[in-house]
């Protein structure tokens, strides 16, 4: 209900709320004059000032912890505001008075009116009371408000100092933005930290991340993204999700995040260097130029925190094993002598990929789709945008992929491809016409796909059901023999690959193969080994291992070969964030039944220890934190940051090791806090040297209500 009160008045007046069209350009930012002005000087009523506030208490309204100016109002969709005018006499006599909201990134568009009529006694005040509707469009505004007279010619008008946001709510069951049940509103609206998941899809490793969605810079950043849209498309989270996700990895130039897999970052800031989101959203804000440089899961970050501070549900998922291609099925090449062949074709599988999930209500689709929409910040290969809102029914009927919009169908491939292996001639590796199709492989792609959930952030949930139908997700995939590739095999044998997963940097890693022979008749096995070092991405950097084996097994039988690859074989080629990946290609003479896997393998990484002096710190006290970290390589490390950063704990921080740290020695730093927020916090923190990166740790920190002792015959004050 909009209404507008006039003081002392006993019956309010009806109102109108209007919306005006809304061009589709993106003006420059131009703010308006903040003094009262009149259309002619004879008048000599003038609108002196004006208060807005919001009716519900921020704490009602969950913006207590955003950072907002004294002039500024945040308020969120259905809540009600209320507009006090001073005019510099008093009036008596009907008025109409009207308030206009316009864009503060596009001040020429006249976006939206709420208009009312009334009679008042001899007053100065007005008072104007506006519910926001629940669909109304979300940025910021500033206000600007006209006030007619009965008796004099002239309108009045003033433009209110401060700036109006409007950011949607998910409490409100008339939002789009709705979320029903309020563990997940807790979990993935006003969580400030979580974990985004990484490694293989049998080697998950949980990697902090602060969001810090109610730090400066966080919430200003997503209003500032908005204003590429109209009006109306800031009226649903499908629209306004969807522009996020498209401009946090950079393409013009004006994106948030420049993405990058080269493994040359002298230009910028390594991507194993950020720990959340809020110094990238902070140096974009300055600078309104992308940053440099951020990969999937940065990227999901800071699209998860723009999105937490808007008030919609969100958060980072990351799908194991998944496809990059152009079409329905992944091109794999391998030579005769057993040598997988990187740079053929583009189609790819990343070991893992980080994307995010939105929940919303879907009004443009069918009924059945509202919920988590799925959402990449990596621009399909093929069509150059970005890809979501995608319900997760629309992926597990792939009937309906045409009709439904924002790219399902790249979604259905991207976790759903099959793997097509091709034989090419080793003397003739770019020809791709001349190769010949040995075996299809189901049921690797889109092995998994997890998220976090509840208050222990390492929990995690596998959602791959929501996308899939369960008998797509086979636990041991399947292979597929191309008719007249082969003579037709009796496939009696059995395959598989493993290591010892628990195997940290430097460590012997054991590859074994198990072979079983389940026919009648002796098998003569040829198998062949190569070990490559790859980014997570797909991309090969260099092989470091090969080998060849032969042998045979009984009818019956079982056979393993057991493959020891010592540390000193792959360190010397390791590259940040790469993995170990093993092609194995197994072939039996009597029936050439053959088998292809690509294993691939995480090394654990030494852990940075970062601890507290005090486990509970009042707020604004200060305390010291320490850092300790052992050099596990051969060789020193050289030229040593630490990037430390927790919201509500401390900003950013950027410390400087000056020593060399030789093998085996230890570094310690400490350096003070002072907890500027309630409540249980995680200080995050990571090492950029030259030798290794992406070494990274935590500590809890519960900043509870400073304590005041008061002394007989003193006088405190206490500020913040």
């Amino acid at each position: 209900m909009t209404e507008l009160l006039e003081k002392r008045s006993t019956r309010p007046p009806s109102m109108i709320y209007s919306r005006s069209p809304s061009p589709t350009s993106r003006p420059t930012s131009s703010r308006p004059a903040s003094r009262a002005t009149l259309v002619t000087s004879c008048n000599p009523i003038q609108i002196t000032s004006s208060e807005i506030s919001c009716e519900e208490s921020r704490t009602e309204s969950h913006t207590t912890l955003f950072p907002v100016k004294d002039q500024d109002l945040l308020l969120r969709r259905g809540n009600t505001l209320v507009v006090k005018l001073h005019t510099s006499v008093e009036f008596t006599g009907s008025y109409n008075v009207s308030l206009v909201f316009t864009p503060a990134y596009r001040s020429r568009e006249r976006f939206a009116e709420f208009r009312a009529s009334g009679a008042a006694k001899t007053s100065s005040e007005l008072w104007l009371s506006v519910t926001i509707p629940t669909n109304f469009p979300v940025g910021k505004f500033h206000a600007h408000i006209s006030l007619n007279l009965r008796g004099y010619l002239e309108v009045l008008t003033h433009f209110h100092r401060g700036a109006i946001m409007v950011i949607f709510n998910p409490w409100n069951s008339e939002d789009d933005s709705f979320v029903e049940s309020s563990a997940e509103i807790d979990d993935y609206v006003l969580n400030s930290q979580g974990v985004i998941w990484r490694g293989n899809h049998r080697q998950k490793i949980a990697t902090y991340w602060d969001y810090g969605q109610y730090e400066e810079g966080s919430l200003e950043s997503a209003l500032f993204l908005l204003s590429s849209l109209t009006a109306d498309e800031c009226r649903n989270v499908a629209t306004v999700t969807r522009c996020l996700i498209d401009q946090v990895n950079d393409n013009d130039g004006t994106g948030v995040m420049r993405s990058s897999w080269t493994g040359r970052y002298g230009s910028g800031i390594h991507p194993c260097c950020w720990n959340g989101s809020v110094a990238v959203l902070q140096r974009f804000l300055h600078t309104r130029t992308p940053v440099k440089y951020g990969q999937c899961w940065v990227m999901a970050g800071v699209a998860v925190t723009m999105m937490r501070a808007l008030g919609i549900a969100a958060r980072p998922i990351t799908c194991y094993n998944m496809a990059s291609c152009s079409g329905p099925t992944v091109a794999r090449y391998f030579t005769s002598e057993g040598d997988f062949v990187h740079g053929i074709t583009s189609d790819v599988v990343w070991v893992y990929r980080v994307c995010v999930e939105a929940r919303m209500r879907r009004d443009d689709l069918p009924p059945g789709h509202d919920g988590w929409q799925f959402l990449d910040t990596i621009r399909s290969p093929r069509i150059g945008k970005a890809v979501g809102p995608v319900a997760p029914k629309a992926v597990s009927e792939k009937s309906s992929k045409r009709q439904l919009p924002y790219l399902t169908g790249v979604v259905v491939a991207a976790i759903s491809a099959e793997i097509k292996y091709h034989r090419v001639k080793a003397h003739d590796l770019t020809s791709i016409r001349k190769a010949s199709m040995a075996l299809v492989e189901r049921g690797t792609v889109g092995v998994s796909m997890v998220t976090s959930t509840g208050k222990n952030l390492k929990d995690s949930i596998d959602i791959i059901w929501n996308y899939k139908k369960h008998e797509e997700v086979d636990p041991q995939p399947s292979m597929t023999y191309k008719m007249g590739a082969f003579p037709p095999p009796s496939r009696d044998c059995t395959f598989s690959v493993s290591t010892n997963d628990s195997a940290i940097l430097g460590d012997t890693i054991r590859l074994e193969i198990s072979i079983g022979n389940c026919g009648g008749m002796l098998r003569t096995i040829d198998g062949r080994v190569v070990g490559k070092i790859v980014h997570y991405n797909g991309t090969a950097v260099r092989n470091f291992f090969t080998m060849q084996f032969t042998g045979s097994v009984s009818p019956g039988q079982d056979a393993s070969v057991s493959l020891p690859i010592e540390g000193k074989k792959y360190m010397r080629h390791l590259v940040p964030q790469a993995m170990l990946q093993f092609f194995v290609c197994i072939q039996a003479r009597e029936n050439a039944q053959m088998f292809i896997r690509l294993h691939n393998f995480v090394l654990s990484l030494p852990q940075l220890q970062v601890s507290c002096s005090d486990r509970e710190v009042p707020l604004g006290q200060s305390t010291r934190v320490k850092l300790e970290f052992k050099n596990p390589l051969n060789n020193s490390l050289s030229r040593i940051i630490f990037h430390i950063c927790g919201s509500g704990l401390c900003k950013q921080k950027e410390l400087s090791y000056k020593k060399l740290l030789l093998p085996g020695r230890l570094a310690t730093m400490q350096f003070p806090i002072r907890p500027y927020r309630l409540g249980e916090a995680r200080l995050l923190a990571c090492i950029q040297c030259d030798q290794l990166m992406d070494v990274r740790g935590d500590c809890i920190i519960n900043v509870t209500d400073p304590i005041i002792v008061l002394c007989p015959g003193s006088t405190w004050q206490v500020t913040n």
